[in-house]
């Protein structure tokens, strides 16, 4: 928990398309999306574009070091029967790769954590889900007939392993 607080930290006022649409972010495991978009959704506000952080077991290094591997995933409101060209432009060019960009920087350049790998490649692997699905009991697995999220969205999951110390973010 203290990991994914941390992490959200850093992508708090992260926003779009020139500055107008903001980021939301959140944390946790399957049952923590579907609050997250229950909740939106009772109180109408945004949702997406979305950045949620997949909690995921942590292995303490020393007392203010802290090393996990997991998913990050961004996820964005779509119309399901858009065909991947029309997709790939209205949703992955215009919000998804933008943030997928700012994250990379934002983990990059923050002194507190070290994404582990020795290229780019290594350190922010990525699959896109067009019409994305969680499995319930499964963040991060991607299934559009047995999806337990409301919402159509297309995703990017981005894969990745770093050390953090949360003490200091």
């Amino acid at each position: 928990m203290i990991v994914g607080r941390a992490i959200c930290k850093l992508f708090e006022g992260m926003s779009v398309v020139n500055g107008t649409v903001n980021v939301q972010n959140n944390y946790g495991n399957q049952d923590a999306l579907d609050k997250f978009i229950a909740l939106s959704n009772k109180k109408g506000v945004q949702k997406y574009p979305l950045i949620f952080y997949v909690i995921n077991e942590v292995k303490t290094i020393d007392k203010n070091w802290r090393t996990v591997e997991t998913d990050l995933i961004i996820m964005m409101n779509t119309n399901s029967d858009m065909l991947y060209k029309e997709r790939t432009d209205k949703v992955y060019v215009k919000y998804i790769e933008p943030i997928y960009k700012e994250i990379e920087r934002i983990l990059t350049v923050e002194p507190y954590i070290q994404v582990i790998g020795n290229s780019l490649n290594e350190k922010f692997r990525y699959i896109d889900f067009p019409n994305y699905g969680i499995v319930k009991g499964s963040v991060g697995d991607s299934s559009s007939a047995k999806s337990v999220v409301t919402d159509y969205v297309d995703a990017r999951v981005i894969k990745i392993n770093f050390r953090i110390n949360t003490d200091c973010i």
